[in-house]
């Protein structure tokens, strides 16, 4: 399974550490943003290399909230 990690400059180093120490049955390939545009454009240009993502940051938008869960 390749699995691409798109976050920040400043926590590579961190969690490409972090995950190497776990043995994962996975890929894993890194990819830096420098805002949440240009994370979303990665996305977009990586989307059918890969068999799944792990994004850094703050969710800004979800597209398919359900209804029972506007007032939480």
């Amino acid at each position: 399974m390749k699995i691409a990690v798109i976050l920040t400059r400043f926590l590579k180093d961190y969690v490409e550490s972090y995950f190497n120490s776990l043995s994962l049955d996975c890929e894993l390939s890194y990819y830096i943003y420098n805002d949440f545009a240009h994370a979303g454009e990665l996305y977009l240009e990586l989307e059918k290399s890969y068999d799944g993502f792990l994004v850094s940051g703050l969710i800004r938008y979800i597209d398919d909230i359900p209804s029972n869960l506007d007032n939480i």
